[in-house]
């Protein structure tokens, strides 16, 4: 690699402790988080950091950078705790250097909305992505690869708090834009691209949304390889689109593609090998396939209780996903607490009425029902219904109503029972 030669030679001239050679050393760390050598781009980006830190102080521009770009490694390792500090300290560190209008300045507050965003913390996330997205409007205009992307970040979050139009908006916008901007085969194109799948996935278009991911994996494939996480992400978007569209087996292998590829590439603990543990093991629990489903839900629940702590929404779905599990298998007491958990994590951080509310309190009705519990288990069934309708887990709202029809049934209710049958 040239950036590994120039490395050597200015090594070779300067010795290790120089501005030169910390500059080609960061340089490589960049290279190497490009081409997902995450391990290698940390290892070198902390000893520029800390050259850097020697040779500057800590009030520094190039400390700022070196700063950003750790946290950046760390966070593609599914290690946000660790990152943030390291965001705030650059932030701090540009805002002293530059005051609130600078293009840096909209970097960290981007870098930090994320964070916050991968941590769980979606409006302190909305805060700061709104941020940077002004003042990229105010240095850039209405067209610009940055405003583009802080664009993109910012309908990303709006998605995951259910604010779908103001998201696909947003979305189609950076789209155009970076078409015009780069033109077709681009990474970023490829990036914005997904997103648009995702919106239309959301609004239950699976065949505009298949039609994008693949648009976005063929011009990624060209770009990066067949093993790169970017690629690695659109097979999983694909395969959630041909399990929706009916396609299981299709949608199953894909799925343990990508949970292969994740685990050789991002290792055993990443974030990323739980998203393809747990989608696989909802798929197996749906086709009745519990052993293996259980240990898939195991994992994935271990890695993310691990990366985003226990009461994080994301391990929330996980254990969802588990008392679900539970409930098929007839251990209905664990189901409960397992639901319990999950629903209460979750009204910590998102709207009552939040389809996610309604999933948990779904599990959480079913288990109570299998118990005898029947009023209690009709009042949380009724108020999650309609907020499942927003559900994009593929059959949660056609489970939902069966799970209404039983209760019924088993309640000696069959008048009831039978409205909710009609409606499958």
């Amino acid at each position: 690699m040239l950036v590994s030669q120039a490395l050597e030679k200015r090594t070779e001239l300067f010795g290790r402790r120089h501005a030169e050679v910390v500059s080609s050393l960061n340089h490589l760390g960049e290279v190497q988080t490009l081409r997902a050598d995450y391990e290698n781009a940390e290892s070198n980006l902390r000893e520029a950091l800390e050259v850097r830190r020697e040779l500057f102080g800590d009030a520094n521009a190039e400390v700022a950078d070196t700063l950003s770009d750790l946290a950046y490694v760390l966070t593609l390792k599914g290690e946000y705790t660790k990152a943030e500090p390291l965001i705030r300290e650059a932030l701090s560190i540009r805002r002293r250097l530059y005051g609130d209008q600078h293009e840096d300045i909209a970097e960290s507050l981007e870098a930090l909305g994320l964070n916050f965003y991968d941590q769980g913390d979606f409006e302190r996330a909305i805060v700061e992505l709104r941020s940077a997205v002004a003042i990229r409007r105010e240095l850039h205009g209405e067209r610009h690869p940055a405003l583009a992307v802080a664009i993109g970040n910012l309908a990303l979050v709006l998605t995951d708090t259910g604010d779908m139009q103001e998201a696909e908006n947003l979305y189609r916008q950076a789209l155009s834009m970076q078409r015009a901007l780069h033109g077709e085969a681009h990474p970023e194109v490829a990036a914005a691209l997904n997103n648009v799948g995702w919106t239309l996935t959301q609004r239950g278009d699976l065949e505009g949304a298949e039609a994008a991911y693949r648009e976005s994996l063929e011009i990624s494939k060209g770009l990066l390889g067949t093993s790169h996480p970017d690629v690695t992400n659109m097979m999983f978007n694909i395969a959630l689109v041909r399990y929706d569209r009916g396609d299981f087996t299709i949608a199953i292998d894909m799925m343990r593609d990508t949970l292969r590829i994740r685990r050789e590439t991002l290792g055993a603990n990443h974030p990323d090998v739980a998203d393809s543990a747990l989608n696989l093991a909802l798929w197996l629990t749906g086709a009745g396939s519990y052993d293996e489903a259980e240990v898939l839900l195991d994992e994935g629940i271990a890695i993310r209780e691990a990366v985003f702590g226990e009461d994080h929404p994301r391990v929330a779905v996980g254990r969802i996903a588990k008392a679900n599990l539970l409930i098929a298998t007839g251990r209905h007491e664990e189901a409960l607490v397992l639901a319990q958990r999950a629903r209460t994590s979750l009204l910590a951080t998102v709207a009552e009425d939040h389809w996610l509310v309604a999933y948990a309190s779904s599990a959480e009705g079913a288990a109570l029902a299998t118990l005898g519990l029947y009023p209690e288990a009709e009042s949380l069934l009724l108020s999650s219904l309609e907020p499942l309708e927003m559900a994009p887990i593929a059959g949660a709202l056609e489970q939902h109503r069966i799970r209404l029809a039983e209760l019924y049934s088993d309640w000696g209710k069959p008048g009831m029972a039978d409205q909710y049958r009609a409606k499958n």
